[in-house]
């Protein structure tokens, strides 16, 4: 029997959701907040833009708070290991109960950590494949309380971790699997598309219409070992609570490495797809998935539209450097930081503004690009 959410849980769950609001209305009324919740709204907003054209101003609004919101919870849902109790396990394959291993292709999606906290209590061990970049201290937290709690309450399953950035990871992790280990990799880390030495391992991926350079060593690593790829997704209902979704194995006979590579990763991209179509808002990816695009210029709207300058740009900080973003071509130029204070003092008049951006040297450009019409 699955048992009810505590009145907790119900509790913090209304007061992430007013955080969140709260958040969202300082945004909508500053002109040029200067801090990381303002950059993560924009750049979110921007994607939502370029992925969902459809989409009005309320509804990328709408999905980028339940982004926000699942992020927030999943963050505090790592400290949550009974959670499982009043969880839905979703498994028809009966996965969790094999004692061969699989390759378990995760994302960040709705609570995506609660999937280890099923792994230790159905005794399930497995190796988390983790970027040296993600080791903050949440990781490390969650990680070693995870350990920790399962010892104390006897939970047979054990967890260890990956350095995903060593250059022996994919031996560590078939030597991991030809232990009876399973692993835990996820598809869409927000690290980006990696740097040249990568290159090899990326491959072209539809997604929601547009294309991804995606990393493919999940499929490397299957087909390495012969092990298949199960892929997980952590969906929050309505009333708050989880379902852990174990969906069918990817499978695939292609003979040719660079060909298996490309079907397997496809295949994970759509069924990723498939498990956000209903409640896009439930990925955190949404956040930085810019950083792996194949932009298609044919796709990117007319330099000129009705929006407003106002709502179509946005000036972000990063450090002490301003970025001008603008959402309806999906592109972004450096300011002048001298010039930044000028543009924000203009941005609640639209002619203002176009004189402010006009006068930029790094911004002036916009005006011979269609983006703004000259004085």
């Amino acid at each position: 029997m699955i048992a009810a959410l505590s009145m907790a849980y119900r509790t913090q769950l209304a007061r992430t959701r007013a955080e969140v609001d709260a958040d969202l209305a300082a945004v909508a009324g500053a002109t040029s907040r200067e801090d990381p919740f303002s950059n993560a709204f924009h750049l979110a907003d921007a994607n939502l833009r370029y992925f969902f054209p459809a989409l009005t101003v309320d509804e990328r609004r709408a999905v980028i708070g339940e982004v926000i919101f699942q992020q927030r919870m999943a963050l505090f849902d790592q400290g949550e290991l009974d959670l499982s109790a009043s969880s839905v396990i979703d498994d028809p394959d009966g996965v969790l109960d094999r004692r061969t291993p699989v390759i378990f292709c995760a994302n960040h999606v709705g609570s995506y950590r609660h999937l280890f906290s099923v792994l230790l209590r159905r005794g399930v061990d497995s190796s988390l494949f983790l970027a040296r970049r993600t080791r903050d201290r949440h990781s490390e937290t969650f990680i070693t309380q995870a350990v920790d709690v399962s010892r104390t309450r006897g939970w047979p399953g054990s967890l260890m971790t990956i350095d995903a950035e060593s250059q022996g990871s994919a031996l560590q992790g078939l030597r991991a699997l030809r232990k009876g280990r399973s692993l835990v990799l996820y598809l869409d880390g927000n690290t980006g598309a990696g740097d040249a030495r990568e290159n090899d391992s990326l491959v072209d991926v539809s997604f929601f219409s547009r294309t991804l350079r995606a990393r493919s060593g999940i499929a490397w690593l299957s087909r390495a070992a012969d092990v298949p790829i199960v892929p997980v997704v952590c969906l929050r209902q309505p009333d708050g609570s989880l379902v852990l979704r174990f969906n069918p194995a990817v499978v695939d006979a292609s003979t040719d490495r660079r060909d298996h590579a490309v079907r397997v990763t496809q295949a994970l991209y759509a069924r990723l797809e498939a498990d956000l179509r209903p409640d896009p808002g439930q990925w955190e990816g949404w956040l930085y998935v810019h950083k792996s695009l194949r932009r298609d210029e044919g796709v990117l709207p007319a330099s000129l539209d009705a929006t407003p300058l106002n709502e179509r740009l946005a000036l972000l900080h990063f450090g002490s450097q301003p970025v001008l973003l603008d959402k309806a071509r999906h592109s972004a130029v450096m300011v002048d930081p001298a010039s930044a204070a000028t543009i924000r003092d203009a941005w609640k008049d639209e002619a203002s503004l176009r004189l402010a951006l006009a006068a930029d040297g790094r911004t002036m450009h916009l005006v011979g690009e269609g983006v703004i019409r000259a004085a």
